[in-house]
């Protein structure tokens, strides 16, 4: 299989999901390890783009997704899981996940920046709000790559924070409920303006773990379900985050102790296991 960037040789199958239609590929390019995401659309998607390491393709209505080259990071994130329970403490994140946290960011999120700084993807760029509200300072809301960009039962979006120094959840405070609702109200209205989905179509929820550590959102429609992503133990509705700020400590979440799903792949897992 062949692409701009060269062609994928030994591809093996890494893992597959009857529901999502979705299979991944683990194969290498000029010597470099490459993962390929083939997924089933039900119209054709934009044409072909990338950003960093990522690139995106179409083939008939088969979307293809190519991180090239990839890291030892990305091929334990689409294997297939093995999901244990973790609860850390606000010790735990401060000793153990803020260190792992600031030395897994170094040279992963570039891709985050180009969209920002707007050298990158914004074709994908659906409202960018620049306004201040409290110490924060706006954000971009943008289709997710994971979408076809038409099929609005499957819509999917992803909302970036401006500001640099939010990694997490972890990193918003009582002071940041304002800004999150005024995240909510100007997404909401985009949305109705360039979709015609309702505010009570849509489901906002964060990661925790993320995937990568820079604050974003997800913005999916309210009847799509995504194995893995919209799953207890790892979403967290928007709208509970905005509500536990509002009547928790000043400090948000940094002092709480928090329970969620992580693969026994990922990083943090032998680290916070016990």
């Amino acid at each position: 299989m062949s692409f701009d960037k060269g062609t994928l040789k030994r591809p093996e199958i890494l893992n597959s999901d009857s529901v999502s239609k979705r299979v991944v590929l683990k194969g290498d390019i000029d010597n470099d390890v490459a993962i390929l995401i083939a997924e089933r659309t039900v119209w054709p998607t934009d044409p072909e783009e990338s950003n960093d390491i990522y690139s995106w393709y179409n083939c008939a209505d088969v979307k293809l997704n190519l991180i090239h080259p990839a890291t030892e990071k990305h091929v334990k994130k689409y294997s297939k899981q093995n999901i244990s329970m973790i609860t850390e403490t606000a010790k735990a994140y401060k000793e153990i996940t803020r260190p792992f946290m600031a030395q897994t960011r170094e040279g992963t999120i570039g891709w985050v920046y180009n969209i920002l700084d707007g050298k990158a993807e914004q074709d994908a760029v659906v409202y960018r709000d620049e306004e201040v509200v409290g110490n924060r300072h706006g954000f971009v809301l943008m289709k997710d790559m994971k979408w076809d960009g038409s099929t609005l039962s499957t819509l999917y979006l992803v909302v970036i924070a401006n500001d640099r120094d939010i990694w997490s959840v972890r990193d918003l405070r009582k002071s940041d409920a304002n800004w999150l609702e005024s995240i909510i109200e100007k997404c909401t209205e985009a949305v109705e303006k360039k979709y015609g989905l309702a505010a009570d179509k849509l489901r906002f929820y964060v990661h925790y773990q993320p995937t990568y550590y820079h604050f974003h959102i997800h913005v999916t429609h309210a009847e799509y379900a995504i194995p893995g992503s919209t799953t207890v133990g790892r979403a967290i509705l928007l709208q509970d985050i905005i509500e536990r700020l509002k009547i928790g400590p000043e400090d948000g979440y940094e002092s709480a102790t928090m329970t969620f799903q992580l693969s026994s792949e990922h990083g943090l897992y032998p680290l916070l296991k016990n």
